[in-house]
């Protein structure tokens, strides 16, 4: 805050709600993926037909460091202030890991481990509390 002050925090914020809607709107292209919609910057990506850690999987093979969560298996994703650029790279690599897992082209698994490094079967309160929304508040 003393870095951008009130004025530079306030388009930061915009900055990552536009990037986040972008997402959105992007994945919704897909049938295979799932977005919650939430009030925060925090993205959590599902899906009901593809195994979700093969999309981590795919998402790594091309420079994506994605986090997660294992029950239920969803992705994690924070919102960062990126360019437009890399918003399009990051759907483009989205819809290609994708058809290449419906086809089963990838089939390499990843890590749903959750951000504190807790991994396998551990999920925070608050992430729970997202998750039980979820079925009232899925965008597609």
């Amino acid at each position: 805050m003393n870095y951008l002050g009130e004025e530079g925090y306030v388009e930061n914020a915009q900055r990552i709600m536009t990037i986040k809607q972008m997402i959105i709107d992007g994945l919704a292209e897909s049938a295979d993926l799932r977005t919650a919609k939430t009030d925060l910057s925090l993205l959590i990506i599902d899906s009901p037909t593809l195994d979700i850690t093969k999309v981590v999987g795919g998402m790594s093979q091309r420079g994506w460091s994605l986090l997660g969560n294992a029950q239920p298996p969803a992705i994690h994703l924070a919102i960062d202030p990126i360019s437009d650029e890399q918003v399009e790279r990051m759907l483009n690599d989205f819809h290609e890991v994708v058809e290449e897992v419906k086809s089963g082209e990838a089939d390499q698994q990843g890590s749903l481990a959750y951000s504190g490094g807790q991994g396998e079967g551990y999920m925070p309160k608050w992430v729970r509390q997202v998750f039980d929304m979820l079925p009232k508040k899925l965008s597609k």
